[in-house]
């Protein structure tokens, strides 16, 4: 399933509060997935020998060498650090029409922000592995990660946690 500008609706009157809940939903779904993939490494690091041990940024590469999964994790993992430590600099809400009451919304990612406002030690390595128009609209990103990438990955670890020795 392919998510494509993915939008919230708003009652006109309340918009900011809804602007503010959909980051706050977005916010606990990243901090959710980063939660996630530390208990896998810590999991894998329990039944692996010694000598290989995961560390948190193996889940996220520096270069393009890594797996997909960390690749598109990336992003995601950027947009996490700057909500949790740059105060969600770098997304705005464009209106896209109304409805009735309703307005209509896109969150979108201002790249500029990101790497200008963010705070964020190298903030380009979080954005080598996308490009602008999966940057763009960062519901539809997560809404595709979700439904793809991590649904992958999260179907590697448990058929590896069901055949690793214990």
């Amino acid at each position: 399933m392919i998510f494509k500008r993915t939008l919230y609706l708003s009652a006109t009157k309340i918009e900011l509060t809804k602007g503010f809940e959909a980051l706050r939903l977005l916010h606990n779904y990243l901090s959710s997935l980063y939660s996630l993939n530390e208990t896998v490494r810590v999991l894998c690091n329990q039944y692996t020998p010694r000598d290989f041990e995961l560390t948190s940024g193996d889940f996220t590469a520096v270069s393009t060498d890594g797996s997909y999964y960390g690749r598109k994790l990336g992003f995601l993992r950027g947009l996490r650090t700057d909500f949790q430590h740059g105060g969600f600099s770098c997304l705005s809400f464009d209106k896209v029409g109304d409805l009735g009451s309703f307005e209509g919304y896109h969150v979108v990612f201002d790249q500029a922000a990101f790497i200008n406002e963010s705070g964020l030690r190298e903030p380009n390595r979080f954005l080598q592995s996308t490009n602008e128009a999966e940057q763009r609209y960062p519901i539809s990103y997560i809404g595709s990660f979700h439904q793809q990438t991590l649904q992958e990955f999260y179907n590697d670890v448990e058929r590896w946690f069901t055949t690793a020795d214990r």
